[in-house]
């Protein structure tokens, strides 16, 4: 689905209800891409020891996110997960 999203003189944005009640329900924090084409927001998990593998859309970054941060024990072992 689609929506018009207004810009106020601040620069803040307000995002729709309905996206707001369903795949942001629970989000605080929320990670902005631009693009070529426009940009991108994505929710970002709040629990402790979550993490975010993020990469812009032509793939040349990427990066890990740690929103509540992370043991340092924990962080090992999910780049071991994501390492295979």
């Amino acid at each position: 689905m689609i929506y018009t999203i207004s810009v106020f003189n601040t620069g803040q944005i307000t995002i729709p209800k309905k996206i707001r009640e369903g795949k942001f329900k629970n989000a605080k924090k929320l990670l902005a891409e631009e693009t070529d084409e426009g940009i991108i927001i994505r929710a970002i998990p709040e629990k402790k020891d979550d993490l975010v593998y993020y990469e812009s859309s032509d793939k040349k970054e990427f990066g890990l996110l740690f929103p509540s941060g992370m043991d340092p024990e924990n962080l090992i072992k999910k780049i071991e997960e994501l390492d295979g």
